[in-house]
């Protein structure tokens, strides 16, 4: 609870008393969402329930009062007064529905919002997207997520609904349908984004490198600076392809950019020893800027065992 927070609450409360505001709705609302964010629900309670005609936004601030505060099963059931008071949901009231669902992981209820969400159009709202998507994959139900997924990964649909504008959104969908074989979608997401992050790359990269196409990635042109996690996917890539001379165009990228080659020397010295170029892999690991682990020259030594050679030291 914020103590320093609820002095300059009490006081306000205080002057809503003096001059004689206390009865209006719009005044009890807003003092009772100030309680629930200062930690002190029941005094938000106590002033919610003091509101004449409460509206949608009364009650929607006493449900996420309760859910923000961990206490879903008391949001759901201010849920359950308001509906008994005939109010109609809206937005928000879905949204704070939904994070008390995940949380309880009660799955019938947070169908239901969904079929609300969509017999109101409100399907095409973004977070209500984004809590949809988190309350499937909280209550195990992968399958939803991927339907919802699935309805909002085509080019035409993202650009009338406005996704492509929401980067983090986009690049959940990009990681989501890599992640469930469909990267043909993922590249169609990547393809109509306005604006890409280097999250989107590597998303996208990463999926390449499992499909074994890392030659359709064109890093070249790119304003962004590839990252040590980005040089990774592009080398294991490169790796999965045996692609020993794109490996090394890569590599030298990598260092003069000058990202730390550390976390990357396994893919090469695996790569150049598995395609039979056990020299140049001895040789790269002796003119490495830094110490070699010992996990790197194990590795070597077995590569040198499995294929019969001796190297000098």
């Amino acid at each position: 609870m914020d103590y320093s927070g609820m002095q300059h609450g009490e006081s306000l409360n205080a002057c809503v008393i003096k001059y004689g505001l206390q009865n209006q709705p719009s005044v009890l609302t807003a003092l009772s969402s100030m309680y629930s964010k200062l930690g002190n629900v029941s005094s938000a309670k106590f002033l919610f329930d003091q509101i004449p005609n409460k509206n949608i936004l009364s009650w929607n601030s006493m449900i996420s009062g309760y859910v923000d505060n961990a206490l879903q099963k008391a949001g759901l059931a201010v849920f359950c007064q308001m509906q008994f008071a005939g109010v109609n949901l809206d937005a928000i009231s879905v949204i704070s529905i939904l994070l008390a669902c995940s949380k309880l992981e009660t799955v019938l209820l947070g169908k239901s919002a969904h079929a609300f969400s969509l017999r109101k159009g409100l399907i095409s709202n973004l977070d209500i997207v984004n809590v949809l998507l988190m309350f499937y994959s909280d209550c195990c139900k992968p399958s939803y997520s991927f339907n919802i997924f699935h309805r909002i990964s085509t080019g035409s649909y993202a650009i009338k609904s406005g996704y492509v504008s929401d980067v983090t959104l986009m690049n959940a969908l990009i990681t989501m349908s890599r992640d469930c074989g469909s990267l043909n979608d993922g590249r169609l997401l990547f393809d109509v984004m306005h604006v890409r992050s280097l999250v989107s790359w590597n998303a996208l990269i990463t999926g390449y490198r499992y499909q074994n196409l890392q030659n359709e990635m064109q890093l070249s042109g790119v304003s962004l600076s590839p990252s040590e996690i980005t040089y990774s996917s592009v080398l294991s890539a490169c790796s999965h392809a045996d692609s020993v001379e794109q490996s090394q165009m890569v590599f030298k990228s990598m260092l003069e950019r000058g990202i730390s080659p550390k976390m990357n020397t396994a893919f090469m010295v695996e790569l150049l020893a598995r395609t039979g170029y056990l020299t140049g892999a001895f040789n790269f690991v002796m003119k490495l800027p830094f110490k070699p682990s010992i996990s790197l020259l194990e590795s070597l030594l077995g590569d040198c065992r499995i294929h019969d050679s001796v190297v000098t030291w």
